[in-house]
C-alpha cells in the first residue's frame, strides 16, 4: 500500500515535508511565547489589565420592590 501512496500523483513528498516543517515551526513559536509569558509572571501584564482589575465597581441603581396583588386570567 505504501508504494501506491508514494507513486500516486495526489501525494507530494515535498508538500508533506513543507506542511510538517510549518506545523513544527508554528507549534515551537507558540510554545516559546507561552514559556516567556509564564516565566515573566505578574510583571509582564500590560497596564490596561492592571487598571481593569483595580477599577472600582460602577454605581448601581436600586429599584423599589414591587408587590403583585392580582393575577390576570
Amino acid at each position: 500500500m505504501s508504494s501506491f501512496i508514494a507513486t500516486s500523483q495526489r501525494f507530494s513528498i515535498a508538500g508533506f515535508a513543507f506542511a510538517a516543517v510549518m506545523t513544527l515551526a508554528l507549534n515551537g513559536t507558540l510554545l516559546m511565547g507561552f514559556d516567556q509569558i509564564a516565566t515573566r509572571g505578574d510583571h509582564g501584564q500590560p497596564q490596561v489589565t492592571r487598571l481593569a482589575k483595580t477599577a472600582p465597581a460602577l454605581p448601581s441603581v436600586t429599584l423599589a420592590p414591587v408587590v403583585v396583588t392580582q393575577r390576570r386570567a
